[in-house]
């Protein structure tokens, strides 16, 4: 089964979309945010436990019992505890490097496209509601021309049948009827090709452009 894109199956639920991709930003920078305190964390903790083995380290007077075993001992572990220090720190400088300007420059990738496409999606919507209103004024154009049109003819034939009217009245009378005839055709033709380009612009906006966001 050939896998669709979400401009084919999801063309007609903009709305839905934009939470969605709305949702996965939220969640690149949730991301962001959690490997920057998770960063100033093991780098704090590197910093306390160093100030913690400062604090406890041995004073010279000490050192003169540096055979026994219980400092020795002692020693062993506030050297442990540089290491410890040592590999929060290497935590946090790989999250930092390797981690965080990823993500960073992943959300700030993904805003921008986001917006792109939105703006996009939002030129595509207005061009079709352009078509639409164009559309219905063209309709409402042409019945209103067919309605002059036929009120002209039968003020005609009324003016025509009229044995009291003047030659004068009934050529003006002609005349007025073949010029709402005339309107009419014009806008009969005017409709005509709204509704071909509508129907064209609709085709290309659902099977070509709608999806090739």
């Amino acid at each position: 089964m050939t896998e669709l894109n979400w401009g084919e199956t999801l063309w007609d639920q903009w709305e839905r979309i934009q939470e969605h991709t709305e949702n996965g930003l939220d969640f690149t920078k949730k991301c962001y945010e959690f490997v920057k305190d998770r960063i100033k964390l093991e780098s704090d903790y590197a910093k306390n436990i160093r100030r913690l083995k400062k604090q406890y380290k041995l004073k010279n007077s000490e050192d003169d019992a540096a055979n026994y075993t219980t400092i020795k001992a002692y020693n062993v572990i506030l050297t442990q505890l540089e290491l410890i220090a040592r590999d929060h720190e290497l935590l946090a400088e790989g999250l930092q490097e390797k981690v965080l300007e990823r993500l960073k420059n992943i959300h700030k990738e993904t805003t921008n496209n986001r917006k792109n496409l939105c703006n996009t999606a939002n030129l595509l919507q207005i061009e079709y509601k352009d078509w639409q209103s164009n559309l219905e004024r063209q309709q409402q154009k042409y019945e209103k021309s067919a309605k002059d049109a036929e009120a002209a003819a039968q003020a005609f034939s009324r003016v025509n049948t009229d044995m009291n009217a003047t030659k004068a009245q009934v050529e003006k009378s002609r005349s007025q009827m073949n010029h709402r005839n005339d309107l009419m055709e014009k806008s009969k033709g005017d409709y005509i090709i709204a509704v071909e380009t509508t129907n064209n612009n609709q085709h290309e906006y659902y099977h070509q452009r709608w999806p090739g966001l």
